[in-house]
């Protein structure tokens, strides 16, 4: 039998319909979703069969089916010949390292310019680093920009430090700030330090917002901190919200007691909540208690919700115990159900239990469906064993098992097990969105360890 049969063009909904109708109930539908998109993009029949052929080639257990080398070269040529390249990507994917050597060499035969992109964007995700050096000779010959994006983006995921050079020569030929952009990308993802003092320099030279946030992410995964100084003086001189965020992420990424005094004495001198916010934000993310008492400070003083809220999900995530009293103080004073969907989130992440029981009083008062999902989720960061009482409610099934597959002991599981299954086997509530959503091994895993 062909690998591609060419026949009469097939009703494929009724394919579909088929395999859903002999899906059980506690199946997940992504595979299924994922045939549906294909279906509803495709322009036409052909494309459709080769669309849906490399989807499922792509699903082959490499384990259990030999790849020959005849089924392999069939693969690539219907790749190079036919117009659905990207439905083949993901089956070179799955291959991996075996896939490499017949995609370099269709790499230096073909002079189609989107088949170069697809091959790269495959060889990027199959990440060896024996197609670095074509890909390198590529960028150098290649006029197209699109294409050199495709590749340094595709260098940038293999993360090889031998493409440093070649790529910050790049960087201070192309007159591309889109292109810049993403060499910065490909240079943050390497996380090599010889592109911080050329990515500094960019930084100062540019006019551009956007290729600004995108060098700062760049020098965030690098994780220098002779960056610190410049994204600070960065931070406070613009009024581009979109690079504050970038700013504030990419210092939280940079961790040494610099950033955080910096950071700390920038919170004392700006009045600007946005700033405020994302400083928080940074400092949250490194996570050191020197910042417990400063963010304290700044959460009694102002009158911003918002800020409080940011600041309490900080708080959170350095995970201080003393930070609780004076946000349960907060958590019985505010009105505001956002604040307190943060202060439970961040009393979750400390996991003090003197946050229990209000937490649980909470729960019980309020009608705010947002609220109780936050309030729910901050419990089972605790133990599962708090929401039993609540296991009726379909909102909350999502939450709970997601709970009891992450954080559960056995026992847990065990306890809970007569409300998840009925007498006939089925799972509670399965026809709800919420419990759609879990994959069939995490329930597989409850059942399985219930049962035991």
């Amino acid at each position: 039998m062909s690998l591609f049969i060419k026949t009469s063009p097939i009703s494929w909904h009724e394919i579909l319909q088929l395999f859903a109708s002999i899906l059980s109930e506690e199946e997940e539908y992504e595979e299924l979703k994922e045939l549906f998109r294909v279906v509803m993009e495709a322009p036409d029949i052909l494309y459709l069969n080769y669309a849906l052929a490399g989807h499922c080639l792509a699903e082959i257990d490499t384990d259990v089916v030999d790849w020959s080398d005849e089924i392999l070269r069939k693969v690539v040529h219907q790749f190079e010949e036919n117009f659905c390249k990207s439905s083949f990507i993901e089956v070179f994917v799955h291959l991996g390292g075996r896939a490499v050597d017949p995609l370099l060499d269709l790499l230096q035969k073909t002079n189609d310019n989107y088949l170069k992109w697809a091959i790269s964007e495959a060889l990027g995700r199959i990440g060896d680093p024996t197609a670095v050096d074509p890909l390198l000779d590529l960028l150098q010959e290649t006029d197209s920009d699109d294409l050199k994006w495709a590749i340094s983006f595709t260098l940038g995921r293999i993360g090889d430090t031998t493409t440093i050079d070649p790529l910050l020569n790049f960087l201070q030929e192309t007159d591309s700030d889109d292109l810049k952009g993403r060499i910065s990308e490909a240079l943050g993802r390497i996380g090599d330090p010889r592109a911080v003092d050329p990515l500094l320099d960019l930084l100062q030279e540019t006019d551009s917002d956007d290729l600004k946030g995108r060098i700062s992410e760049a020098l965030g995964g690098i994780g220098d901190p002779t960056a610190v100084d410049p994204l600070l003086d960065l931070l406070q001189k613009t009024n581009d919200n979109l690079l504050k965020r970038a700013i504030s992420e990419a210092l939280g990424r940079i961790e040494g007691q610099k950033t955080i005094d910096h950071l700390l004495d920038l919170l004392q001198k700006t009045n600007d909540n946005y700033r405020l916010w994302r400083i928080s934000e940074a400092l949250g993310r490194i996570g050191d208690p020197t910042a417990l008492d400063p963010l304290l400070d700044l959460l009694q003083k102002t009158n911003d919700n918002y800020l409080k809220g940011r600041i309490s999900l900080a708080l959170g995530e350095i995970g201080d115990p003393r930070a609780v009293d004076p946000l349960l103080d907060l958590l019985q004073k505010t009105n505001d159900n956002y604040l307190k969907m943060r202060i439970s989130y961040a009393l979750g992440r400390i996991q003090d239990p003197r946050a229990v029981d209000p937490l649980l009083d909470l729960l019980q008062k309020t009608d705010n469906d947002d609220l109780i999902w936050a309030i729910s989720e901050a419990l089972g960061f605790f133990n599962p064993l708090y929401l039993y009482p609540f296991m009726e409610n379909q909102m909350l099934q999502s939450v709970i098992l997601d709970a009891l597959c992450s954080l559960s002991t056995e026992f847990n599981i065990r306890f809970f097990i007569n409300k998840l299954v009925l007498p006939e086997g089925d799972i509670l509530h399965i026809k709800t969105e919420a419990q759609q959503k879990h994959s069939t091994k995490k329930l597989d895993k409850i059942l399985r360890i219930g049962k035991e």
